[in-house]
């Protein structure tokens, strides 16, 4: 399946906050159990010992391994690697702003979760500039998210407006300073 990509770009970024799309598995954690974007059950891997999943709400997450790909995730089920929970998202019915203060309530500082940074980028040649350094450092693009947008579960809403927008690897830049 391709990603949507909206066929009419904003004409600056501004109105939206950057983020890194991670080389790893899209989990969700929630109420002490952890799930793939798929639905798959993976709780019961040792990786989680000892790390506290009682969220209060649910978290849209990234497991990766450093310096790693999703394929080296699997390592992780009997603790093979060392894995990080980069929290993206808190998901429920806000605004983003109001969720990025809650994830930074929420989130534990300690390894092995760390929150995904939301940056700022005023041009699209910024928003190319960070995309080729997701590159550079082995991920798998950017996403970008309208600064007032709640959070949406499927692209059906995204379709219909560009809230949020993923270039990954295979994008062609957009160059519309």
């Amino acid at each position: 399946m391709r990603p949507i990509v909206p066929k009419i770009l904003p004409v600056s970024p501004k109105g939206f906050w950057v983020q890194y799309k991670y080389n790893g598995w899209n989990i969700v954690i929630y109420n002490g159990q952890v799930y793939t974007r798929r639905g798959l059950f993976i709780t019961d891997w040792r990786f989680w010992s000892g790390i506290d999943l009682n969220t209060k709400v649910p978290l849209q997450c990234e497991l990766i391994v450093p310096h790693g790909v999703c394929t080296d995730v699997p390592r992780l089920k009997n603790n093979n690697a060392v894995g990080r929970i980069v929290v993206h998202d808190a998901m429920v019915d806000m605004e983003i702003e109001e969720r990025r203060k809650m994830l930074k309530s929420i989130v534990p500082e300690e390894k092995p979760w760390c929150r995904a940074p939301f940056l700022k980028c005023h041009t699209w040649t910024e928003v190319n500039d960070m995309f080729d350094c997701a590159l550079r450092k082995g991920h798998e693009g950017v996403v970008l998210k309208q600064r007032h947008s709640g959070y949406y579960v499927g692209s059906e809403k995204s379709a219909e407006l560009p809230i949020w927008m993923k270039f990954r690897r295979k994008v062609l830049h957009v160059d519309q300073s």
